[in-house]
């Protein structure tokens, strides 16, 4: 005998399916949130290493990670910056994307933590002199991140490569 649970499981399921065969581009999401994130971050590490876009290099970071009361400072900046440019990157390539975005996830909890959450939610547009940013754009960072942990890497992934692979065997 059929239920109605059952009716509504399997009515539940074939909806899911169908979803799935007429959006084809399901897997192109993650796949963006990967190379919009993954930029982001390899922008914030080269502005530590090498002073891109009025970044202050490692001696600025090693500083303010000094003001902030995270020691060591300097290995701790250059591991940073480092972290940012090659997780970033890794991240646009698919490459062990939930890892990473578990710990840019850490990292921006960080962020919030010891620099922006006095300043309340909003980035400071007015750039009101002594008046630093809040932590919205680290927010949407930790939101973004954490969509990429549930979905996975989506398409053009070597994440799915490697589980395909291994699939086979």
């Amino acid at each position: 005998m059929v239920t109605r649970d059952d009716e509504a499981r399997a009515s539940s399921m074939n909806r899911t399916a169908v979803t799935r065969r007429e959006n084809p581009w399901r897997d192109a999401g993650p796949l963006i949130l990967r190379v919009g994130v993954g930029a982001i971050f390899i922008g914030a590490g080269l502005q530590k290493l090498m002073k891109i876009g009025g970044g202050t290099g490692i001696a600025g970071a090693a500083a303010l990670f000094r003001a902030i009361h995270l020691e060591p400072a300097l290995p701790l900046a250059v591991f940073i910056a480092w972290f940012e440019v090659i997780g970033g990157t890794l991240l646009i390539l698919g490459a062990l994307t939930q890892p990473i975005s578990i710990l840019f996830m850490v990292e921006m909890v960080v962020a919030i933590w010891k620099v922006h959450f006095v300043n309340g939610f909003f980035l400071n547009w007015t750039m009101k002199p002594g008046v630093g940013h809040g932590y919205e754009f680290n927010f949407i960072l930790i939101c973004a991140s954490t969509s990429l942990l549930f979905t996975g890497p989506g398409a053009f992934a070597i994440d799915g490569v490697a589980r395909r692979r291994g699939a086979a065997s």
